[in-house]
């Protein structure tokens, strides 16, 4: 614990000195490539504001002034990884890593001030504990860095704690959340399971077995041919409760997956009855409307967002100081760039399960090698995760770009070589990016875009290249 605290502590002293090169504007990467959507709304009425992109904002009456009735709201939205790269928005407080929930800029076209609270809740399909909600600052080269954290509602924890509740009084008896009991490992369940799925199989799992389905059957085999107790008095809204509790473990700890079979099962099927797992975010979803004179409640007070609230336009991040975090273990990265010797690269960290976006400095004493914390490539990371590193730069009306992907571990080495494009070839390569852990890109050397390396999925399971001994499959035609 005191070398823990020892290593913390040289973090945070050494963290200013990691980017020690020049540090100048990244125009590649701009929050201007971002879609703005705008709103028109009368500011003596209530509103509430329901984006494409699933957030809601609600703006009281009189919570604006302007000497127009009426003003238009500007919106831009990073949620998704893809979209913070693009946008060049860094997940760093004063130097420390951040891990992102989603992060959201607001303005008004008419001039006017904010009097009173606006209420914003930004979609997410978990809840993490302890987030805090960062104000936008540009320094001088239109970098953001967030600061002034101040927590958001607490509402979600309240509900949390009632599923964890749920899960006590009804599941903890044959489940322990992180390793095999009676029944599997429970911890971020829907992020394995389609949530209309965990509806049917939690309220009648034998029901579900007997109607075919692929997946319910798979599971009575593996644990013994003996179906789940039934809970069919369980509400949506306590489902949603208890599985939410669930996947804001995740964060906790490892999880044992017990249900391996499942893909090799599946490979050999021919019945394809279920459906791959969703994301379920916010139940406004693909909206983009203002409701006037009704100030919208999101379903069950807030449970799937994180809420808070602003009293001044510009940019809004909801994210925790990774230091301290569950799963964050003392690492070493240092990242080899070629192609770039003498030119003030823009190096970054991607890091998707957590949207960690992390600008790099060199190394000390080193030319080409970049780290992303401290300039001893220390960095606090969670091991076996997928990772990018990213490079670029303009020169002479061209881009020097390259990346690399890896899974994270105690200590590594990533190496990447630039390659010299058009810029609509980066936009392409940067748009190609796969954050979902699905595939390897890479760099083609003959065209200067990226590719696919890996097999399709799809195609593994159909060729049975993920069948598996000692799994007890069912037999469908």
């Amino acid at each position: 614990m005191k070398s823990l605290f020892l290593f913390l502590s040289t973090l945070i002293v050494l963290s200013a000195s990691c980017t020690n090169t020049e540090r100048t504007a990244n125009t590649l990467l701009s929050t201007s490539l971002l879609e703005t959507d705008t709103y028109s709304i009368d500011i003596s009425k209530d509103n509430s504001i329901i984006s494409k992109k699933g957030a809601i904002i609600t703006i009281p009456a009189g919570a604006i002034e302007s000497d127009s009735q009426f003003v238009t709201i500007e919106l831009k939205e990073a949620f998704s990884m893809k979209d913070i790269v693009r946008a060049g928005l860094t997940t760093q407080s004063n130097g420390l890593p951040l891990s992102s929930g989603g992060m959201i800029y607001i303005n008004t076209v008419q001039s006017a001030a904010i009097r009173k609270p606006i209420r914003i809740y930004i979609p997410t399909d978990r809840q993490r504990m302890d987030m805090k909600a960062f104000v936008g600052s540009a320094d001088n080269l239109t970098n953001i860095n967030w600061r002034n954290a101040v927590p958001v509602s607490d509402t979600p924890r309240q509900l949390l704690e009632t599923g964890g509740q749920l899960f006590t009084q009804n599941c903890a008896s044959c489940h322990n959340p992180y390793k095999s009991a009676t029944g599997p490992a429970l911890a971020g369940i829907t992020s394995r399971r389609n949530k209309e799925w965990l509806y049917a199989f939690t309220r009648n799992s034998a029901q579900l077995i007997a109607s075919g389905d692929v997946m319910a059957n798979t599971l009575y085999n593996i644990w013994g041919k003996t179906a789940m107790t039934a809970f069919p008095n369980l509400s949506d809204k306590e489902l949603d409760l208890l599985y939410a509790y669930l996947d804001n473990m995740e964060y906790n700890g490892e999880v044992e997956i017990a249900d391996k079979c499942y893909d090799s099962c599946m490979a050999l099927m021919r019945d394809r009855k279920f459906r791959a797992p969703v994301t379920d975010t916010a139940s406004y979803n693909n909206f983009n409307t203002v409701s006037v004179g009704n100030m919208v409640v999101p379903p069950y007070n807030g449970l799937g967002y994180y809420s808070f609230a602003i009293t001044a336009v510009g940019w809004y991040n909801v994210d925790i100081v990774t230091k301290g975090l569950p799963g964050f273990e003392e690492s070493t990265l240092t990242a080899t760039v070629t192609g770039g010797e003498d030119l003030a690269l823009h190096v970054y960290l991607v890091l998707p399960s957590e949207k960690m976006f992390l600008v790099g400095g060199l190394v000390k004493g080193q030319q080409n090698g970049y780290a992303f914390f401290t300039d001893d490539s220390k960095i606090l990371l969670p091991h076996g995760r997928q990772a990018f590193i990213l490079a670029m730069v303009e020169k002479d009306g061209q881009v020097l770009y390259g990346q690399v992907e890896f899974t994270t571990a105690v200590a590594q080495t990533p190496a990447l070589a630039l390659q010299a494009m058009t810029k609509d070839a980066f936009n392409t390569a940067i748009e190609a990016l796969n954050f979902d852990g699905v595939g390897v890109s890479d760099l083609s050397s003959d065209n200067n875009v990226i590719t696919s390396s890996t097999v399709n999925e799809t195609e593994s399971r159909e060729t049975g290249n993920l069948h598996a001994t000692g799994c007890d499959c069912p037999t469908y035609k």
